[in-house]
């Protein structure tokens, strides 16, 4: 009995382990289940994931990351057009309003130059400090603070109407064109850091910015004659409604612009002894050729404002190159041929771009007598055309290079500098003048957004500000200080017609000092065409099978000075 009790415990006892061991295999086979689907569906995802990073994004490079999707990216872009729209309209506002202005605000001929002139002289000598605030202190900050001051000095330009004071009025120009320092260099800065070096994108962006120049100028010049056309005493609104663009764009920049972008990654320091000295400088140097043109260079403050300016100019490149901890412009920047080449490309043909847009008009309004609002629709191919050439940039400059794009750039200056020159009085529109158009804005829009390529591609990215501030501060100082030099031809060779040819109608003798004038932008574009085909031969013959054809124009990647 006790035996049988004992197999039948046994038994049970086997057969409870064998329930049991088979518990546990089950067990362990779900388990071994669950991991084998998490394992092949992890695998799956990441072949998905492989899969997608391998799927083409767009033939224009990958979207910064900053953009969380399409519709930002491309708000941005429209800001940032915007801002050069506003840029450069606020130097072509006033070119069809001379002569109201003249009559409202007491203004002499001779003086009218500075009605442009003090806007681009301002904005010129100072977008370079203001690209190096903008790396030290954050790009997106120095632009909105940009904006409110530019917006602020627009309104305070439409009250000058009634002051009838011409002085008042070119002070409140130089401050508008001080807060407008502020935006381009930092836009183009921002542009610069957030995409891709050399990029399809980047590349676009800039070739769409670079359209926002013909657009502004023409915009500025249609607007303004626009306004004038139905009642010539409240040109004060062209002021206003200007400051209600920048007030509109300010909003949109504060909405769309990225505001994770790095600032000060170098830890780098505002140089003011630097900023001073450029300052100086430049302002000084600027406004002795504007003012000599108008009170001549026998004037005593004249020649001593130009002997300081210049010795402060000498100064800052000492400084800067000798013992600025942290300088403006590093001096392994302006110790690079490639860079001088692409920057004194820049000053010759926009400073004859300058000269050219003031006698463009000079002639329309006081030889042949034309409407402004007639004197600014003859302007606008000037945009359609512009359009088109700052594409072209976008789609050739991998193929064509940059250097080459210069040299075209340098030969439609040129042209259209020599068309106007030689333009009859009394011919239609459509025989020279539509021509004329069509060539400069192939200028314009050639050399912009090429040398901004060059430059930003190949600037470390604590220094876009500085990238955006170089191509800026050339563009805006040459107009106003070549505008200051022919200013000064056009006076000497009234005098000479005068005392030579005292019979010539006064239409005849002020014709043929703008065309003296002239000749002097076409000098200025013929020395922008052998500088940039030294430079593109030097870069295509003799760098061939070395570096991008762009050139690396900054090779330390620095912008610091170690002691």
């Amino acid at each position: 009995m006790n035996s049988r009790l004992d197999s039948t415990n046994s038994n049970d006892s086997v057969h409870f382990k064998d329930e049991q061991l088979n518990n546990e295999l089950s067990n362990n086979n779900k388990e071994n289940s669950n991991i084998d689907s998490s394992t092949s569906s992890g695998i799956i995802s990441q072949q998905n994931l492989v899969a997608a990073s391998e799927q083409p994004v767009s033939r224009l490079g990958p979207r910064p990351v900053c953009f969380t999707n399409k519709t930002s990216e491309l708000m941005f872009v429209a800001t940032a057009v915007l801002s050069q729209i506003l840029n450069i309209s606020g130097t072509s506002q006033t070119l069809t309003l001379f002569r109201i202005l003249s009559t409202d605000l007491n203004t002499s001929a001779n003086m009218e130059s500075w009605l442009m002139a003090s806007f681009s002289l301002v904005t010129g000598s100072l977008i370079l400090i203001s690209g190096q605030l903008g790396d030290i202190y954050g790009l997106k900050k120095v632009l909105i603070c940009g904006y409110i001051f530019a917006f602020i000095w627009s309104l305070i330009l439409g009250f000058t109407k009634y002051t009838h004071q011409a002085t008042f009025f070119i002070v409140s120009r130089a401050f508008q064109g001080l807060g407008v320092s502020c935006i381009l260099p930092n836009v183009m800065g921002i542009v610069g850091t957030i995409y891709e070096a050399g990029s399809h994108r980047k590349n676009l962006v800039f070739a769409l910015i670079g359209a926002g120049a013909p657009v502004g100028a023409v915009f500025g010049v249609w607007w303004a004659s626009l306004i004038v056309h139905f009642d010539k005493h409240a040109w004060s609104w062209c002021f206003w409604a200007y400051a209600i663009l920048l007030f509109l764009t300010l909003v949109l920049n504060i909405l769309f612009c990225p505001n994770s972008i790095p600032k000060n990654s170098k830890n780098i320091k505002m140089d003011w002894i630097g900023a001073l000295l450029a300052v100086v400088g430049l302002v000084l140097f600027n406004f002795s050729w504007n003012q000599g043109a108008i009170v001549g260079f026998q004037t005593a403050y004249v020649i001593a404002l130009l002997v300081i300016s210049s010795v402060a100019i000498v100064l800052f490149f000492i400084y800067e190159k000798n013992y600025a901890l942290y300088p403006l412009v590093p001096p392994s920047v302006f110790m690079n041929p490639n860079v001088v080449s692409i920057l004194a490309t820049l000053v010759f043909g926009w400073g004859s771009f300058g000269c050219f847009l003031f006698y463009l008009f000079q002639t329309r309004l006081y030889l042949q007598n034309m409407d402004p609002l007639l004197a600014g629709t003859e302007f606008i191919p000037f945009a359609v055309f512009g359009i088109i050439a700052a594409l072209t940039v976008a789609l050739t400059i991998k193929k064509l290079t940059a250097q080459v794009l210069l040299v075209f750039s340098s030969i439609a200056f040129c042209a259209g500098s020599v068309m106007l020159a030689i333009l009859p009085l009394h011919q239609i529109y459509w025989k020279l003048s539509f021509f004329t158009t069509i060539i400069l804005s192939f200028g314009m829009d050639l050399s912009f957004p090429a040398a901004s390529i060059v430059l930003s591609d190949n600037l470390p990215k604590a220094n876009q500000g500085m990238a955006g501030s170089l191509i800026s501060t050339m563009m805006n100082y040459a107009m106003s200080l070549f505008l200051g030099v022919a200013g000064v031809v056009q006076t000497q060779v009234s005098k000479n017609i005068e005392n030579k040819h005292p019979e010539y109608s006064e239409q005849k003798k002020t014709q043929m000092s703008y065309r003296g004038a002239m000749y002097f932008a076409v000098g200025s574009a013929g020395l922008a065409i052998v500088i940039s085909s030294s430079y593109a031969i030097a870069t295509l013959v003799f760098h061939k099978g070395g570096k991008n054809k762009n050139t690396a124009v900054y090779e330390s990647g620095d912008s610091t000075r170690e002691d």
